[in-house]
């Protein structure tokens, strides 16, 4: 008998976290009548500690040091098993992830330089070590887990190393062959997020939220019936509740247009193709599953603003020139030239005499930079303005003339004039409504949002 499918992503503090890995473990064992895959992150915060030790071997360091990072890496993982009894078989699987690893440091040390071909094949041995963590404990619990790349299973992308799309004209089907056979055997797969490969067969990764990417294609290729996020929040929250407290509350409906506009839930890439198929995103609380947010259709009508989000560290590109209305493509042409240098872009506007980008918070003073430097020989006046919060207000908001008026003016009411950097309009399908201010007084802001347009 077909059993029908599920896909569970489990996120970067859950695989850190013993409790939530024994938990993780319960969850696949308690929904046995189904056909389950799990797809997993790295350890928090490994993949940046990868990022930034290929940005030092190319330029510094010694095998002396290579030898030290791993032994520090590996001691990392070492400590998420310690309570397992087939830890002996997982530290032997952890150990040629480890090798793998050397390997490349070795190569980027010898050659002093690196670049985004080589950077993917380091970034991706994050989730391969963490799988194998992931595997202790389904054995544990009584699973049959098998650890498979996300390359492995046919994931195919283009060739944009560090920010790869997927290419679904040649992923569709594969990984459905892949995995069928699997579930016939009763095992379970343990897939890595965020890693492809492209046509030709060069590791790739998918980018920023690219674990929940990989979790949306597997669903859609394997018409799931639900692809389940598990969180360490209860669910969807109204807001950051570090920031707001205790009158946070669980958002129970999200359709998938207010899902893409909020960003830090699931990247838009993810939504696309659960959207696709209508396959409900179920972003779920690990410590009780049963506290959760749906996110699916346009069924989800309901009026208003849902949440508000904040993402702080950002940059604000200004350019001012008399002449652009005079020349055609800029907006594109720029929005290249920012692209190219590794940037990814939240917001792009036009004026008649301007225009203004912001970049998203990952973007690195060294690229900002070398953007700059290349806008003050072809325009005017250019302005960079760092240390700025992205605020967006969250809902099915349609022409929302008096929400967007309100959100401004809690802006302006609540930053110096001289500060106050964007504000937002809506039009026909408005889904989020923009504000940028200074990180020092995004959280008070973010909490009056929140009173004046949620509570």
């Amino acid at each position: 008998m077909v059993k029908d499918r599920l896909v569970h992503k489990f996120g970067g503090d859950i695989v850190s976290t013993p409790k939530y890995l024994e938990k993780s473990a319960e969850i696949i064992r308690d929904n046995s009548e189904y056909a389950n895959v799990a797809v997993v992150s790295a350890l928090r915060g490994v993949t940046g500690y990868l990022d930034e030790s290929c940005d030092y071997f190319s330029k510094n360091g010694s095998e002396q040091e290579i030898d030290s990072y791993i032994k520090e890496l590996r001691q990392m993982h070492y400590n998420k098993i310690n309570n397992l009894e087939e830890r002996t078989i997982i530290k032997e699987n952890l150990e040629k992830e480890l090798e793998a690893l050397k390997i490349h440091f070795g190569s980027i040390y010898d050659f002093e330089g690196i670049d985004s071909k080589m950077k993917d094949k380091v970034l991706v041995c994050g989730e391969g070590l963490s799988s194998k963590i992931v595997q202790g404990y389904f054995l544990e619990n009584g699973l049959e887990p098998k650890t498979l790349t996300g390359r492995e299973i046919g994931i195919i992308t283009n060739e944009i190393h560090g920010d790869a799309d997927l290419n679904w004209e040649f992923t569709e089907g594969n990984i459905a062959d892949y995995l069928e056979p699997l579930f016939g055997d009763g095992i379970t797969p343990i897939v890595t997020g965020f890693d492809g490969k492209t046509p030709e067969g060069e590791i790739t990764t998918l980018g920023r939220g690219g674990s929940d990417t990989t979790a949306c294609a597997i669903g859609r290729d394997l018409n799931a019936n639900e692809i389940n996020l598990y969180k360490t929040t209860r669910g969807v929250t109204t807001a950051d509740p570090k920031i707001v407290g205790e009158k946070v509350r669980t958002i129970p409906f999200l359709n998938y247009y207010e899902a893409m506009e909020a960003g830090k839930i699931i990247h838009r890439k993810g939504v696309k193709h659960a959207r696709k198929e209508e396959i409900p995103i179920i972003v779920r609380y690990i410590s009780d599953p049963e506290i959760k947010t749906v996110i699916n259709g346009n069924k989800n009508a309901e009026k208003g603003v849902k949440l508000i989000t904040c993402e702080p560290h950002c940059y604000i590109i200004e350019i001012y020139d008399p002449e652009i209305a005079e020349k055609k493509g800029q907006l594109g042409y720029l929005s290249d030239l920012i692209a190219n240098n590794g940037i990814n872009l939240k917001i792009a506007r036009d004026g008649f005499n301007s225009l203004t980008f912001v970049p998203d918070s990952n973007t690195t003073k060294e690229s900002i930079e070398a953007v700059k430097k290349t806008l003050k020989t072809e325009y005017d006046d250019v302005l960079v303005i760092s240390d700025v919060s992205l605020l967006r207000a969250i809902g099915n908001l349609g022409y929302a003339w008096r929400k967007s008026a309100q959100f401004n003016e809690i802006i302006d009411e609540s930053t110096n004039k001289d500060e106050t950097c964007l504000g937002s309009y809506p039009y026909k399908h408005t889904w989020g409504l923009d504000g940028i201010v200074p990180d020092s007084e995004a959280e008070n802001i973010v909490r009056e949002l929140h009173k004046k347009l949620i509570e």
